[in-house]
């Protein structure tokens, strides 16, 4: 059995295999070319093209192309950005320290992306320091109770600052700045909690007080009322009595002046007619004689006369 010498190995081998080597290599560093000469922009941003680092050309959304491992693209977004500032310790002008967070918003317009990649690399970290600076110098200026009291003024004067100066500093369009939270220290704490509880204090007693006034009130008008309706009872009942009283006192004088008038009505009639008491006589006798008559006594009724008519 023939024996395999390793150390000989055959020229056209070695060729091939170099051959074979470079072809792959040659294939990679094509694809990796050509998968490196593209590349996408989205509409929300631009990119800059550069060349061993400098700046080319801005190049716009879509499909764009570059010299492999030659140029470069660096991406800008132009949408709208935002940052947050956690733990900004800083004192008001009366010596009060706090702790406050905050929120930037901002955008970098397109025509700017040139100026921000040669002189803003870094951009937001350069916005976050002026907004800092802003916010202290700020705050340093007005008193606590104005921050806690007046939240919204002080974050209008320090949006209005930091507007100007990122624009004239950076080119940049801050749209929105916001503070989401102050936490004041132990000391203004306590004060601001007792303060609290001494205003509740006070406005629960001014409230008891008013209530206490409203009761009086309603007492005092229910006992007027009470009053004037007893003093109209009365009233009432002494104005019935006096109707009553007039009405019986009318009554009984014209039941005697009709009886009066029965009287003289009557008066007249015998005057007048004498023939009449007979007739009452006569009415009023039930036919019966007396028992015994005395000789000189005449009788009730005129009989002869009665007969004669």
């Amino acid at each position: 059995m023939p024996r395999f010498d390793e150390t000989t190995i055959e020229p056209e081998k070695i060729m091939g295999f170099v051959k074979n080597a470079v072809k792959i290599v040659l294939v990679l560093i094509v694809a990796l070319a050509a998968f490196d000469s593209f590349f996408t922009v989205k509409e929300t941003q631009r990119a800059v093209l550069t060349q061993f680092g400098r700046f080319v050309e801005m190049r716009g959304p879509g499909w764009n192309w570059r010299l492999p491992f030659i140029q470069g693209a660096v991406k800008y977004p132009i949408n709208l950005q935002a940052f947050v500032e956690e733990k900004v310790n800083t004192y008001t002008v009366d010596n009060q320290e706090l702790d406050a967070v905050f929120t930037v918003n901002y955008r970098n317009p397109a025509s700017n992306v040139e100026n921000t990649f040669k002189t803003f690399p870094d951009l937001e970290a350069r916005l976050k320091t002026l907004a800092v600076d802003r916010f202290k110098a700020e705050v340093g200026r007005v008193n606590v109770t104005e921050i806690a009291q007046k939240r919204g003024g002080t974050r209008d004067k320090i949006m209005r600052v930091m507007k100007k100066d990122a624009h004239d500093l950076f080119g940049v369009e801050v749209t929105d700045f916001q503070i989401t939270n102050i936490d004041y220290n132990k000391t203004f704490r306590d004060a601001n909690n007792a303060a609290s509880v001494a205003k509740a204090k006070v406005e629960q007693a001014e409230q008891e007080k008013r209530q206490a006034s409203i009761d009086a009130e309603r007492t005092k008008i229910r006992a007027s009322g009470e009053a004037n309706a007893v003093e109209e009872k009365a009233r009432g009942d002494a104005n019935g009595r006096l109707l009553n009283a007039e009405a019986e006192a009318k009554a009984i004088r014209l039941k005697g002046e009709a009886e009066a008038d029965a009287i003289r009505a009557q008066a007249t009639a015998l005057a007048q007619n004498q023939q009449l008491v007979e007739l009452r006589k006569a009415e009023k006798w039930n036919g019966a004689l007396p028992s015994s008559m005395l000789s000189n006594v005449m009788p009730f009724m005129n009989v002869d006369q009665q007969i004669k008519r």
